[in-house]
């Protein structure tokens, strides 16, 4: 069985999921969990996962869309979207991903709310945007070439070389009203394989090996600045500023 690639962009990256980080020194896993997962996502949790051992708790509820998530752990909450992958068995595998890109209903959604959160919430301490890019390659050796063209100063040699991983921060600093902030822009780069066993027309299960080439950001405030001391639309302004350099490092991957 071959593999092949159904996706609407032109170099055949997508987004496999976003994440919205907060840190609140006063919060605790004692807030309403439910209620902050239906305000921000808009639909109720299905799932409710409790760790004892770090004192997490996870909430979540998965479609054929996405998976919606909300960690809550002491000091910090994570809001997170990932987006299905279906696996349609024919002469090639076609491999299909659920659209959570910039300008997607789902992703701006997932904006919106991250903002109304940062303007209503008080006592942030820090904010931080992931998002994780994601190539559909059909070995190691294609999916070393395909990070190769997102680093900057870096030689791969996918031919004779595996278990690849690079991760960097290019830090930026802004301005936001008349406070300078600096911006950590951390990436990282690796090459993935996932097994999997599909079904075929025939009833038969097929296992085979599916690559990923990654880049996955990790922007947020330093830690020596404090986003509580700005005002609401501030906090609005660097929220939108940490995804748009989440998604200038998806477009262009390692950038100065």
């Amino acid at each position: 069985m071959t593999l092949a690639a159904q996706t609407s962009s032109k170099d055949r990256w997508e987004v496999l999921t976003w994440r919205f980080t907060v840190f609140i020194d006063s919060l605790s896993t004692s807030i309403s969990g439910e209620e902050e997962f239906l305000r921000y996502f808009g639909r109720e949790h299905v799932e409710k996962t409790e760790n004892r051992a770090d004192s997490t708790i996870l909430f979540a509820v998965s479609d054929q869309v996405m998976r919606s998530q909300l960690e809550i752990s002491p000091g910090k909450i994570d809001f997170a979207i990932h987006a299905a992958i279906s696996f349609k068995p024919s002469e090639e595998c076609t491999v299909t991903f659920s659209k959570i890109h910039d300008g997607s209903a789902i992703y701006e959604e997932f904006l919106a709310s991250a903002l109304n959160f940062v303007e209503e919430r008080s006592g942030i301490s820090r904010i931080g945007i992931g998002a994780e890019n994601v190539f559909l390659v059909k070995s190691h050796e294609e999916g070393y070439a395909a990070l190769a063209e997102k680093m900057l100063d870096v030689k791969l040699d996918g031919t004779n070389s595996c278990d690849f991983l690079y991760q960097i921060n290019r830090p930026r600093e802004i301005t936001i009203g008349d406070k300078p902030v600096r911006i950590n822009r951390l990436v990282k780069f690796l090459c993935k394989k996932l097994g999997v066993a599909i079904e075929t027309n025939s009833g038969e299960n097929n296992e085979m090996n599916v690559y990923f080439a990654s880049v996955s950001s990790d922007v947020n405030t330093d830690y020596r600045f404090r986003v509580e001391g700005l005002s609401p639309n501030e906090r609005r302004e660097i929220t939108e500023k940490l995804f748009d350099y989440s998604i200038e490092i998806g477009l262009e991957g390692e950038t100065k």
